[in-house]
């Protein structure tokens, strides 16, 4: 097993044995697994030791002892059983202080909805144990299609708390996104790492170039809400210190200077990460290589869409586009199968489903998707009904959601073969024969052309 799954399940088993004392044997027999959890890792994950030097090395300015690199492992081992604590609603003998708490409540007065960007700096769970105090919902962007043993125990603590986690990349959570931020309420998410072949984007910081995710920011500026910084620090035995700083009115990605626009505040979070890693420098669980000489990916992103339509007439040479939609426009109903591959701006690789479309004129759509997870979309209209798995049903109106309509657009103006209704909405451009074309679309409104970069629609 490598130093990561070593970690993971190192993790899993001091929260499960300080779960059971939790539980049964009370916090004061909890500190008991802490020396021995230490020890463990210390001895077990080479690479993890080398990384937390290189760290230290760095926000220490000196020599690093390997009591130093204890000394961090020590504090993730304490953070570990805090979290069981805290999850718990265990809170008897901790002490919570909140700096900055007034940055936030001035945007809720106002009735917008913000965004919290945080980082793997002390404590999420303090967060979840303040925001039970908080006066509307606190929600949790994050990838959790890997999730680890010590989440899934973690889930088992505090059932409840995933119902509070929208999982980024999942076409539900992004639109629950949307809703939260507009009804008021607050979204956190942490933007200092993210899973192998998300985007990234390289800025000084701690003395060298290293790699962030740009996903969180890109997030961010599709939910256009303010951002502010927050950091849940350990600042001693069951002590911590929640701060919130303003980071940004709105993340604001314009078209012409996106990526460095980009670049400006992925500095502008690694300068106040740096900043707060510096004043608690054993608060930061980054224990793999953070400093690499590999350059990212910087290829502009887009969303791709192929799906096969089944066309009623025969092959021919060549083809226009009102003779390619007057042939789709002259069938009342079709069913076809679809692979997806969606760019975003936040992942190198694409994301790929597949599934079964479902089109009855004049503008009902069934985008029924079976893998990798299933969902059902249903677009009557103006209304939309989204059902994932294992999840009830929500309901959208499109006249409401004019940059969600132009995703649904995309999708139901080809097979409608409505072609003003889509050079409304879109640039359209045609290659290609009857046989096998190629239609590519590109959002007109500059608001929907931050949610969609284009559309390429192939069908034969």
């Amino acid at each position: 097993m490598n130093w990561a799954g070593q970690r993971e399940r190192g993790s899993a088993v001091l929260a499960r044995a300080a779960l059971w004392l939790a539980l049964h044997g009370g916090r004061l027999a909890g500190p008991a697994l802490v020396l021995p959890a230490t020890t463990w890792f210390l001895a077990t994950s080479g690479p993890a030791r080398a990384a937390s030097r290189d760290y230290l090395r760095r926000v220490l300015g000196r020599p690093v002892r390997l009591a130093d690199v204890a000394r961090h492992f020590h504090t993730f081992a304490c953070a570990v059983l805090d979290r069981v604590f805290l999850l718990s609603g265990r809170l008897d003998g901790y002490r919570i202080e909140t700096v900055g708490l007034d940055e936030v409540l001035a945007v809720l007065a106002r009735g917008q909805g913000c965004i919290l960007l945080g980082a793997h700096l002390g404590s999420f769970e303090v967060l979840r144990a303040v925001a039970r105090e908080a006066p509307v919902p606190v929600w949790a962007l994050m990838y959790r299609r890997n999730a680890g043993a010590l989440t899934a125990l973690l889930d088992r603590l505090a059932p409840g708390m995933r119902d509070q986690v929208l999982e980024i990349g999942d076409t539900a959570s992004m639109i629950r996104a949307r809703e939260c931020v507009e009804r008021g309420e607050i979204v956190g998410i942490l933007a200092d790492r993210a899973p192998a072949g998300h985007r990234m984007v390289e800025v000084p910081f701690l003395g060298q170039d290293a790699a962030f995710p740009t996903g969180p920011f890109v997030l961010a500026s599709t939910l256009a809400a303010p951002v502010i910084l927050f950091h849940g620090l350990r600042t001693g035995p069951r002590r911590y210190q929640v701060r919130f700083e303003p980071f940004a009115e709105r993340i604001a990605l314009r078209r012409a200077t996106r990526a460095a626009d980009l670049q400006e505040y992925v500095q502008r979070y690694a300068t106040a990460l740096e900043r707060a890693c510096r004043a608690h420098p054993f608060n930061w669980f980054n224990f793999f290589p953070f400093w690499t000489s590999d350059a990212p990916a910087r290829r502009r992103a887009a969303l791709l869409l192929v799906m096969l339509c089944s066309s009623p007439a025969a092959a021919e040479p060549d083809l226009s586009l009102p003779d390619l939609m007057a042939r789709l426009a002259a069938v009342p109903e079709r069913q076809a199968v679809f692979q997806e591959h969606r760019r975003l701006a936040a992942l190198s690789e694409p994301l790929e489903s597949r599934g079964r479309l479902i089109y009855r004129r004049p503008d009902h759509v069934e985008k029924i998707t079976t893998w990798p997870e299933p969902e059902r979309l249903v677009v009557d209209g103006a209304r939309l009904v989204l059902t994932p798995a294992n999840d009830a049903p929500r309901v959208v109106d499109l006249a409401g959601q004019p940059e969600l309509r132009v995703l649904i657009d995309a999708i139901r103006g080809p097979l409608a073969g409505d072609l003003p209704a889509l050079q409304r909405a879109f640039t359209v451009s045609l290659s290609g024969t009857l046989a096998a074309w190629t239609l590519d679309l590109t959002p007109r409104d500059p608001r929907a052309a931050r949610l969609l970069r284009g559309a390429r629609i192939r069908g034969a």
